[in-house]
């Protein structure tokens, strides 16, 4: 082998070595934005199922704020009218004692 065919197959060598390393670089380039891009994807779906369920959470929770606002209406509405009544049998009541004092001093 001459010396003329010995640098063209050390090049030819040479330049198989160099194409590979950048065919391995940007390979690695390649899958690492993909790896990138898929992790980013994961995370945004992530994000948006949390985003979800804290929605469902919020909509349970209104639901629940208004059923124990009703619940304390309907209660304040019994109370109220307890309280109606009480004062109703208290003046009943007077009104009895009045009259049971009123029969008593007649009957002296």
């Amino acid at each position: 082998m001459t010396e003329g065919e010995l640098l063209k197959e050390y090049g030819n060598v040479v330049w198989v070595g160099i194409s590979n390393i950048a065919t391995a670089y940007f390979t690695f380039l390649f899958t690492k934005k993909k790896s990138d891009a898929d992790a980013a994807k994961s995370l945004a779906e992530a994000y948006q199922h949390l985003v979800s369920d804290l929605r469902d959470e919020i909509k349970e929770l209104k639901e629940k704020v208004g059923e124990y606002g009703l619940k304390l209406l309907e209660q304040e509405n019994f109370n109220k009218m307890q309280a109606d009544e009480i004062v109703k049998l208290k003046k009943k009541e007077q009104t009895l004692q009045q009259r049971i004092n009123q029969l008593e001093e007649k009957g002296k």
